[in-house]
């Protein structure tokens, strides 16, 4: 029991973690693709696992989704959202603003994404 608890503790203090993060860098990227999927909604009959047995319909609505995918020094990354979609086209070039992330220790772990403008 007590290497349970200990196990449950280590586990939420490392998820506390305390980021902070560095100034906005900036770097020439191109817009490798624009994805869209369209809002969906569909339905199907089912039988639920009870004791009552029966048929059930179930429904299901599907939130359309846009998402970008950018080409830069770092490689290619995704971008989901519809802010970030919206007036970029395949092929566009872009300068990409990020800052870097960094933990406790001041190792950076990861980048972190800010916006996309758009060459001019």
């Amino acid at each position: 029991m007590k290497s349970l608890i200990a196990s449950v503790l280590a586990v939420a203090l490392t998820a506390c973690e305390n980021y902070t993060y560095g100034p906005e860098l900036s770097e020439p990227g191109t817009v490798s693709e624009v994805c869209y999927v369209p809002a969906g909604h569909g339905s199907g009959v089912t039988i639920p696992i009870s004791s009552g047995g029966g048929v059930g319909v179930t429904s299901v609505n599907i939130p359309a989704r846009y998402a970008t995918v950018f080409a830069c020094q770092h490689g290619k990354f995704v971008i989901e959202g519809l802010e970030t979609w919206r007036g970029l086209v395949a092929g566009q070039r872009v300068k990409i603003i990020y800052r870097e992330v960094f933990d406790e220790s001041g190792a950076s772990v990861d980048l972190d994404f800010l916006r996309a403008e758009a060459d001019e």
